[in-house]
């Protein structure tokens, strides 16, 4: 006979409310807990899974997207411009070099930046900064640079769509898109 009979037929022969539950499912061995304490430990697990989830987004939540109040916003330890759009479109050979040139006092920038401070984020860096993009003023629904060129033809680079849909095309460099600029964290 199974090992899952001879217990169940065991304990049917201790217990006939076991009995009446054998008889309609010999497969399912009945539970020991009262309805009522099945619902409290439902219950129970439910809050346990709200408070770790708060938890978990008190922890990686604030830390992951911030606005400075200085004209920059941090994600992910990196330092971002808040006003997307503020360098405009270009090549990229200019995008490549048009943040380097940033700094304090412009752009709303008030965060005490250098010349040489920024610089154009690589792909990866700019999906990432996608799902904070409501913290962001004027981002654009029109391609922005990476850094990052096309393995397949070095005459391309990856660039992102911003507000429509956080797709990542290659583009021409010839081709102008938008520059935002990213710096590291401090």
């Amino acid at each position: 006979m199974p090992r899952l009979h001879q217990n169940v037929l065991a304990h049917a022969m201790q217990n006939q409310s076991m009995l009446r539950v054998t008889r309609r499912s010999p497969w399912i061995q009945e539970n020991h807990h009262s309805k009522k304490e099945g619902e409290a430990m439902k219950k129970q697990r439910f809050m346990i899974g709200v408070v770790l989830f708060w938890c978990v987004l008190a922890v990686f939540g604030a830390a992951w997207c911030k606005d400075n109040g200085n004209g920059t916003v941090t994600v992910n330890g990196l330092v971002w411009l808040k006003d997307a759009g503020c360098l405009g479109r270009m090549n990229w050979s200019d995008a490549m070099s048009r943040p380097k040139n940033l700094a304090h006092g412009q752009c709303g920038l008030t965060d005490n930046s250098k010349a040489g401070d920024w610089r154009l984020p690589s792909i990866d860096e700019l999906k990432a900064v996608y799902s904070a993009k409501s913290q962001f003023r004027n981002v654009q629904s029109y391609n922005y640079w990476s850094s990052t060129t096309y393995a397949g033809n070095t005459t391309y680079a990856w660039s992102f769509v911003g507000i429509d849909d956080g797709g990542v095309y290659n583009f021409s460099k010839a081709n102008d898109c938008y520059v935002w600029p990213v710096r590291a964290g401090q």
